[in-house]
């Protein structure tokens, strides 16, 4: 583009300044309604797409036996009932007797398929409605859902993989990354509490019990669905080019305006 070129351009714009000015209020318009909606009822604006915050928790499954911890467990021999004959033998036969029933004991692997079968089953009585019910009894009710599956399973509708892990993890999406951090938390505070009040009332004894354990609180919450800045941006900008070129079009469509406004010649004597 040559400087008369340029200058042509700029002339046209300032002489239908009022288009130009009139594209500016387009541009800002349509950048700002591609980001808010307007009701016409109520006049209040509201975000096009709000923002989702998800926050989550890892539960470990273990027992009070920390099989995790350990390469085997042992398990005593079973007590044997002595006879007269034996308790008359020598003590020779009275030591060989105590080093058969040392030898009766047996160890074997640690249990973890039991609490690997445990974190496949609780996500679905984590997203219940009985612990729902009971997270809002014990802390009043939160907006936002929670979902939870034993971590690196595969859910599909027509497929489902177990997980080898017996981890857990909830997350929680709310409106607000506090809320999200807060529905994680309380969710399984009151899983927690259902699992232990549940194993009180059909007497469990302790060394039996399924713990559940917290290996992570729900930290930062990541947000989706956030509206980008480059798009209204775009629009904005296409609007006032379309503006630009219609005050152009209108300069070249009256060339009378166009002409007066050019520099007169000097008329030599």
């Amino acid at each position: 583009m040559n400087t008369n070129s340029t200058a042509t351009y700029l002339g046209a714009l300032k002489r239908f300044w009022w288009v130009c000015a009139v594209g500016v209020v387009a541009a800002v318009l349509a950048a700002f309604l591609m980001v808010y909606s307007v009701s016409l009822s109520t006049g209040k604006l509201s975000h096009r797409t709000r923002p989702t915050y998800t926050a989550s928790a890892l539960l470990l499954v273990n027992s009070t036996a920390n099989p995790y911890l350990r390469t085997a467990v042992s398990s005593p021999a079973p007590p044997t009932t002595s006879t007269p004959a034996a308790t008359a033998s020598t003590s020779i036969f009275h030591t060989a007797g105590q080093q058969t029933n040392r030898a009766a004991a047996t160890t074997h692997a640690p249990d973890t398929q039991t609490l690997v079968a445990a974190a496949n089953l609780f996500p679905m009585l984590i997203q219940s409605d009985q612990i729902t019910a009971l997270r809002t009894h014990m802390f009043g009710k939160l907006a936002g859902t929670v979902s939870a599956k034993a971590i690196y399973s595969f859910v599909t509708p027509s497929r489902f993989k177990p997980s080898a892990f017996p981890v857990i993890q909830v997350q929680a999406n709310a409106a607000g990354p506090k809320a999200a951090k807060k529905l994680a938390q309380q969710t399984t505070a009151a899983f927690t509490s259902w699992l232990v009040a549940n194993q009180n009332a059909s007497h469990v004894p302790q060394s039996e019990r399924i713990l559940v354990q917290e290996l992570q609180a729900p930290g930062h919450a990541a947000v989706t669905g956030r509206a980008k800045k480059s798009l209204p941006l775009a629009i904005g900008a296409l609007v006032l080019c379309a503006f630009l070129g219609l005050a152009i079009l209108l300069d070249r469509l009256n060339p009378r305006a166009a002409a007066s406004a050019r520099p007169q010649a000097a008329v030599p004597a």
